[in-house]
C-alpha cells in the first residue's frame, strides 16, 4: 500500500506545479525574486544618543544578501534587512536604502530618512552691531525648521536651519527650534536659548509711512512707541514746515504752512545709543490746484473683450498745469494719448473719444495717488473694469526700499484643472530684477515652458511694486502683473502675474491657448565675495550640499525624487559629484547673477520592452536663492515623459539644490 500511494502523491505534486506554471506563467519565478512587503517608519526624528531601527521586511526565496547604504555610501557591517542603530550620532543623520539580492533578482527599498537632533537650553548674548546666529542642533535630511521667539521684534516661523538675529529690545529673552520632517513625518521640539541683548534701542514704527496733506491741516501722528517699554527721547529731521515731534511721547503733530513734498526721518535714542532711521514721507499740497510733475505708470489687465485685446501697460506723463502725455502699449500697437486734466467734483478728469475700436477713455486723477482708467462704448455704458495707474517713485536714497540692488524672482504656476497641461507644469520659472538708483528696473528670466523673457519698467509708489509687461521671445505669450520690491523691514508678499498664450494648432501642450496664473516671490540677491558660498551658513565640506530632481511623469505613487545625491559646492562655485556619478549630474553655476544650469541622465523603459533601457541626458536650468527664508536653488527641467504617464510629449519637473546638512 506504501508504494502507490507515494506514486500518487508524487504524480499530484507534478499535476500541481503543471497547473501553476500554465495558470501564472512563472509563479516560482516572481515569488522567489526579493519583494519587500511592508515597512517600519520611512522618516525618523530621533534623539542624539538614543537608538534607532530601520525596517524593511523582505520575501524571497533563500540564500538572500542585504546591504544597507547611506547617502549612496556602503554601511559596514550590516547586512540585515533591519539596521539597528544603538545610539545615533550627528553622522547617523541621512539617506538610507537596501539592497536586498538573490539568485532571481534585486529589490531596492524606498528611501529611509533618519533626522538626529539635540535637546537643551543654552544661554547667549546679543551685543549690539552684531548678528547672533543660532544653531537649530539638528541634523539630516528634509527636516523643516520653525523658530519661534519671547519679546523679539517679530516672531515669524523661519524654515532656514540657522535663526539669524540682528537686534532686539532689551532684557532677557528666548528662542526655540521645533522640528519636522517632510509634510506629514515626524514632529519634535528641540533646542532653546536664552538671549540677553545689550545695544541700541528699537527704532519707531509708523502705521503709514505716506502721509497725504493740505497746507493748514491740522495733523496728528501717534504710535511712534518702542516695543520694550524702555524710556528713550524721540527724534526728527525734514518734517514739514509746521509740523513738530514730542521728543517724550513721539506724538507728531500742527499743521503744515508749504506744500512740497518731504522725506523725514525718525529714530530713537537712550543711554546705548541711537536706533536706525525710520523715514515716513510728507506730501503736502495746496487748497489750490497743484497737479506736481509726475508719471504716472501701471500694468492693466484686460481690454473690453469687444475690444480683443488682453494685457496691456500704460504710462502717463502730467504737467503741473494739468497737461498731459503718454501711451498704451499693446502686444500689438502702441496707442498714444494727450490732453489736459480739468477740475470736477470727482478730481480732475479728462474724457477721450474713440481711443480702441470705438471705445472712449475717461481718466480721473487724484494727484500724487493714482490715476483711474474707466472704459466705455459710444452709448456710454461701461465695458470694462476699473484700472489704475500709480505714480512712479522718484525720490532716491530711500533705505527703507532698498531699490538699487539684483533681486531673484520665482515664478509658480498656480495648479488648476482648466487643461491637461495644469497636470503637466509641475516646474518653475525664474529670473533676475535689477533695480537701478533711479528706480528703473530690467527682468531677465525664463518662463515655466522654457521660454525667455525680458523687459523693463519703473518702480511705482502703491506697494513698491514693478508693473511688468513681459514678451517671451517667441512672441506668442504676454505675462501682465506686479512684483514686489523686496524690503529691508517687511516681508514681500507673493504677486500674481497673468500669463497668456496665443492659440497655436502645433502647441503640444495646450493648443487652444491657455490663460495661467503666476504666483511670483522676490528676494534680494547680494553675488558672493571672494571665498564665499552660494548659500549662507554653508562650510566648505565634502557633501556639503545635494540636487533633487522630481517630475509629474515620475513615480506617481511615490512622491520620493528619483534624484537625491550628495555633492561638494566649492567657494569657487563648482559642483563636485562622488564617482562614480551614475546619473551623469553636471551643474554649472553663475554667481553674478545667481543663474545654474546642468544636467543628468535618465534610463527610461523601452515601448512594450519593459527589459529594455533607453538613456537619454536631460538638462536642466535655474536660480540661487540665498536670501529667502530657506536659502535654495530652485529650477525646472523639460523632457519627455516616459511612455504612458502624461498626455502630453512634454513635462516640467522641479529641481531643488539645498545644503545637505
Amino acid at each position: 500500500m506504501t508504494k502507490p500511494f507515494h506514486q500518487a502523491w508524487v504524480i499530484h505534486l507534478l499535476l500541481l506545479m503543471w497547473v501553476m506554471v500554465s495558470a501564472g506563467g512563472s509563479a516560482f519565478a516572481e515569488s522567489a525574486a526579493p519583494k519587500g512587503n511592508n515597512f517600519g517608519e520611512i522618516a525618523q526624528l530621533v534623539e542624539l544618543g538614543e537608538a534607532a531601527s530601520l525596517v524593511a521586511s523582505v520575501t524571497g526565496a533563500s540564500p538572500m544578501t542585504f546591504v544597507w547604504r547611506k547617502d549612496g555610501r556602503l554601511v559596514p557591517n550590516a547586512g540585515e534587512a533591519t539596521l539597528s542603530l544603538s545610539a545615533v550620532s550627528k553622522e547617523s543623520a541621512g539617506t538610507y536604502r537596501l539592497e536586498a539580492r538573490n539568485a532571481h533578482g534585486v529589490w531596492n527599498s524606498p528611501a529611509f530618512l533618519l533626522g538626529v537632533y539635540e535637546t537643551g537650553n543654552a544661554e547667549v548674548t546679543l551685543v549690539a552691531g552684531k548678528p547672533l546666529r543660532l544653531e537649530p542642533r539638528a541634523w539630516g535630511p528634509g527636516i523643516k525648521y520653525l523658530w519661534s521667539g519671547n519679546g523679539l521684534e517679530e516672531t515669524p516661523s523661519h524654515v532656514t536651519p540657522v535663526f539669524q538675529i540682528n537686534r532686539m529690545p532689551h532684557g532677557v529673552n528666548s528662542a526655540a527650534v521645533y522640528l519636522m520632517m517632510g509634510e506629514s513625518g515626524p514632529e519634535k521640539s528641540g533646542f532653546s536659548y536664552t538671549i540677553k541683548s545689550v545695544g541700541k534701542p528699537v527704532a519707531p514704527t509708523a502705521a503709514q509711512r505716506i502721509r497725504r496733506l493740505t497746507v493748514g491741516q491740522e495733523s496728528l501722528d501717534q504710535g511712534y512707541l518702542p516695543t520694550d517699554g524702555i524710556p528713550v527721547t524721540f527724534h526728527a529731521k525734514g518734517l514739514p514746515p509746521g509740523i513738530t515731534i514730542n521728543a517724550t511721547s513721539g506724538d507728531i503733530s500742527g499743521a503744515p504752512t508749504r506744500a512740497g513734498d518731504y522725506v523725514a526721518e525718525l529714530w530713537t535714542s537712550d543711554g546705548h545709543g541711537s536706533s536706525p532711521p525710520v523715514q515716513q514721507i510728507y506730501l503736502v499740497g495746496s487748497t489750490t490746484i497743484d497737479l506736481f510733475t509726475r508719471s504716472y505708470y501701471g500694468s492693466l489687465y484686460q481690454l473690453p473683450v469687444r475690444a480683443g485685446q488682453v494685457g496691456y501697460l500704460a504710462e502717463i506723463i502730467v504737467s503741473p498745469t494739468g497737461a498731459y502725455t503718454g501711451k498704451l502699449t499693446f502686444k500689438s500697437r502702441v496707442v498714444r494719448l494727450s490732453g489736459r486734466f480739468v477740475s470736477d467734483a470727482a478730481g480732475y478728469v479728462s474724457s477721450l473719444s474713440n481711443v480702441m475700436y470705438g471705445l472712449n477713455l475717461k481718466m480721473t486723477l487724484l494727484p500724487a495717488e493714482g490715476l483711474a482708467l474707466e472704459w466705455s462704448d459710444p452709448n456710454q455704458v461701461i465695458e470694462g473694469t476699473f484700472h489704475a495707474l500709480w505714480p512712479v517713485y522718484f525720490k532716491s536714497g530711500d533705505p527703507y526700499m532698498d531699490p538699487a540692488g539684483r533681486h531673484v524672482v520665482l515664478l509658480t504656476p498656480e495648479q488648476i484643472a482648466e487643461t491637461a497641461a495644469a497636470e503637466v507644469m509641475r516646474g518653475t520659472g525664474f529670473g533676475t530684477l535689477q533695480v537701478n538708483a533711479d528706480f528703473s528696473t530690467t527682468f531677465v528670466g525664463t518662463l515655466p515652458d522654457g521660454q525667455g523673457v525680458t523687459c523693463s519698467s519703473h518702480v511705482t509708489v502703491n506697494n513698491r511694486t514693478v508693473p511688468m509687461f513681459l514678451m517671451p521671445l517667441a512672441k506668442r505669450d504676454v505675462l501682465i502683473g506686479d512684483l514686489a520690491v523686496p524690503s529691508r523691514y517687511e516681508v514681500t508678499n507673493p504677486y500674481s502675474i497673468w500669463w497668456y498664450r496665443d492659440a497655436i494648432p502645433k502647441d503640444p501642450i495646450s493648443p487652444s491657448g491657455w490663460s495661467r496664473n503666476l504666483v511670483s516671490t522676490v528676494t534680494p540677491y547680494t553675488p558672493p565675495t571672494r571665498g564665499q558660498l552660494l548659500l549662507p551658513f554653508m562650510d566648505e565640506a565634502t557633501g556639503n550640499a545635494f540636487i533633487s530632481c522630481s517630475s509629474a511623469g515620475r513615480d506617481l505613487e511615490d512622491s520620493t525624487a528619483f534624484i537625491d545625491t550628495l555633492f561638494t559646492l566649492t567657494s569657487a562655485h563648482a559642483a563636485k559629484f562622488v564617482l562614480p556619478n551614475p546619473n551623469g549630474l553636471r551643474i554649472d553655476f553663475y554667481s553674478p547673477t545667481g543663474f545654474f544650469s546642468g544636467q543628468f541622465i535618465v534610463d527610461d523603459p523601452y515601448p512594450g520592452m519593459p527589459l529594455r533601457r533607453v538613456r537619454r541626458t536631460v538638462g536642466f536650468r535655474g536660480m540661487m536663492f540665498p536670501n529667502s527664508d530657506s536659502p535654495h536653488g530652485e529650477g525646472f527641467f523639460l523632457a519627455p515623459p516616459p511612455p504612458g504617464t502624461v498626455p502630453s510629449s512634454i513635462v516640467s519637473g522641479n529641481v531643488w539644490i539645498g545644503p545637505g546638512f
